[in-house]
């Protein structure tokens, strides 16, 4: 099985899936695992760290000193402030009292902190060479997410000047994440932190809080592929093979050239005896790669490794 795990376009206005996609009674104690989380809550920090970046003499500077107060507070002088640790997504406030967190942990925090500088910020999707860990018998390929602030001044940090330009906060630096992404509202972050969390669930064989977060994902964000292919793995292990082909075909109708549920689809026609329909996606899968600079970036690396 493989997943698109974001560590994670302002897209067009998609409904959710048909009723019959969501198979509640197939996960009946998923109801003990209910999703309390919302955009408020994910980028929510402590009243007092609140109240120390907005009362404070900070508060009174321009946008550039409080730019540079934002690169302090998440790099430190040293570039050690915070820690990355994959494998595991926390909301801002946890965030920040871990002093740890994966790509997406850290850019939620991220913003958190400039919203209370009062900065113009973001948290944007950007391509990247693929990448796959095995957790649990499952292969999830990353996805990546860093934050872009704007910036029109010269400002010094971290006891250097930096040039007048949008800043680019990224915790994870990687081939080619030194661009500008697609912004992501904050539903379509949370969509992509329950993603990440309903993840952890399948690969640790918790099915049913698995399903609960792959669910309030979709439901966050339904315009948000990665979360319907996810779901499709799911439910291909507990044998649901119909419900998971209209949501890998759902995916790809609104993710063409998503190489996780392209794969996914045509391994599930191959075992179901219908080759003809499996060998046109195979060879949309194979021209795809063949033309994405990513793969062979990817490829690169890995033999370079």
């Amino acid at each position: 099985a493989t997943c698109l795990f974001t560590a994670c376009t302002s897209a067009p206005t998609v409904s959710p899936p048909d009723p019959e996609l969501w198979l509640d009674r197939a996960f009946d104690d998923g109801a003990a695992h209910a999703v309390a989380l919302d955009p408020a809550t994910l980028f929510r920090l402590d009243p007092d760290l609140l109240r120390q970046l907005s009362e404070g003499a900070i508060a009174a500077q321009h946008d550039g000193r409080r730019n540079a107060h934002l690169l302090e507070l998440v790099f430190g002088s040293d570039m050690k402030a915070f820690a990355y640790a994959g494998g595991h997504s926390t909301v801002a406030a946890d965030t920040w009292h871990n002093r740890r967190g994966d790509c997406l942990s850290l850019s939620i925090m991220t913003v958190a902190l400039a919203r209370a500088l009062d900065l113009q910020v973001h948290v944007q999707e950007v391509r990247v060479p693929p990448s796959f860990d095995r957790r649990g018998g499952v292969d999830f390929l990353n996805a990546h997410v860093n934050v872009l602030v704007s910036n029109d001044r010269p400002l010094r940090a971290m006891n250097r000047w930096l040039p007048a330009g949008d800043i680019l906060i990224d915790f994870e630096p990687q081939a080619g994440t030194r661009q500008r992404g697609t912004p992501l509202s904050d539903s379509a972050v949370l969509a992509r932190f329950l993603n990440n969390l309903a993840a952890e669930h399948l690969a640790a064989g918790r099915d049913a809080p698995a399903y609960a977060h792959f669910k309030e994902a979709i439901l966050a964000d339904p315009a948000y592929a990665a979360a319907y292919g996810n779901l499709a793995q799911l439910y291909l292990r507990r044998g649901h093979q119909r419900q998971a082909e209209a949501l890998l075909r759902r995916a790809l109708a609104m993710k063409a050239d998503s190489d996780v549920a392209l794969l996914s689809l045509h391994q599930l026609l191959v075992s179901q005896g219908r080759l003809a329909e499996a060998q046109a996606y195979d060879r949309q899968l194979r021209a795809q790669r063949e033309r994405d600079p990513y793969h062979w970036l990817g490829l690169g690396i890995d033999h370079l490794q």
